[in-house]
């Protein structure tokens, strides 16, 4: 009962909630997730792996034996890393591939190679993102945002839907962001944002855009047996954090969540056998959390079929 109500008063603060302060309260009941949990022959794909969470994320997937493809913009930066990695974890089965998730044509590319090296994956972790001050566009016109977070993560799901059901039960997880909570979903601003640009606000759309797939993409899967689930891992201490958000980030510093503990919840989804029953769900700290909190943010079924719809219309090649 005493956990339940410290919970409950953790949920109401959010800061206390998303901090390392509510991590370190709900942990004590996180049954260990280490090297102890066998995922050999397993083989999990991790975008944006090569620093902050992914990089967490791979970390420990790497510790409980499976083999993990860091998917990453920068091969340069990526190959630093794999080399610590393969120092760390001197036996294990890692790979780079260099994949611009917010270009089409370049996870096109990515997903026929993946499917030229193997005939199976187990996990797809959806990490890489972008939080931008000024407006982008991707080579293909797409807005950067919204390309790096929904465009391209939907376009690789569909893309390796033959992969991800040839195991058991494949698990597709977006990291979302409890940002996501401060906006309703408006289809025409995500794809087109309006001016002035507002970073913050794109960003927190495309989360918002992410948790609504996950529903849809849990039933496309359902008959495969894939689980897809979305998660947000608090608020941590990441070099994406820092640079663009560096008042928050100068202001909470001491209680951001590391690395590992924001990456906890994405690991326990992709390899905890208790994680399999669960679909379709946004998760917080291993425990399914609600996708809204004011009632002017919930969204109809017709509206995420719209949006599922408007996807397809951007990737024409696919559909």
């Amino acid at each position: 009962m005493r956990h339940k109500i410290l919970d409950w008063i953790y949920e109401l603060s959010v800061v206390g909630s998303y901090t390392s302060l509510g991590y370190n309260h709900r942990k004590s009941r996180f049954a260990q997730l280490g090297s102890e949990q066998d995922l050999s022959g397993k083989v999990y794909v991790v975008t944006g792996a090569n620093s902050g969470i992914g990089l967490a994320t791979t970390e420990k997937l790497l510790s409980c034996g499976a083999g993990v493809v860091m998917a990453c913009r920068s091969f340069e930066r990526s190959f630093a890393v794999y080399q610590r990695l393969m120092l760390e974890f001197p036996n294990s089965k890692l790979e780079i591939s260099p994949v611009d998730v917010s270009d089409l044509s370049n996870v096109d590319a990515f997903c026929d190679w993946l499917s030229s090296k193997t005939d199976r994956i187990d996990g797809l972790v959806h990490n890489a993102g972008v939080l931008l001050d000024e407006y982008q566009e991707t080579t293909m016109g797409h807005e950067v945002t919204f390309a790096t977070h929904v465009l391209g993560p939907f376009f690789m799901t569909l893309k390796l839907k033959n992969l991800l059901s040839a195991g058991d039960a494949g698990r597709v997880i977006f990291v979302s962001s409890g940002g996501m909570y401060t906006q309703r979903l408006q289809i025409s601003q995500l794809i087109k944002p309006s001016r002035p640009f507002d970073g913050v606000r794109a960003y927190a759309q495309a989360k918002r855009a992410q948790v609504e797939l996950t529903s849809l993409m849990a039933k496309y899967f359902s008959a495969s047996g894939v689980k897809v689930n979305a998660m947000h891992p608090g608020w941590a201490d990441t070099p994406g954090v820092e640079s663009a958000l560096p008042v928050f980030y100068k202001t909470l510093k001491n209680i951001l969540r590391t690395p590992e503990e924001g990456a906890d919840t994405i690991a326990w989804l992709c390899a905890s056998p208790e994680a399999k029953k669960f679909t379709g769900q946004l998760f917080l700290d291993r425990q399914p959390r609600t996708t809204h909190v004011f009632p002017w943010t919930r969204t109809s079924d017709s509206k995420r079929v719209q949006l599922w719809d408007a996807l397809l219309e951007l990737i024409p090649s696919y559909a």
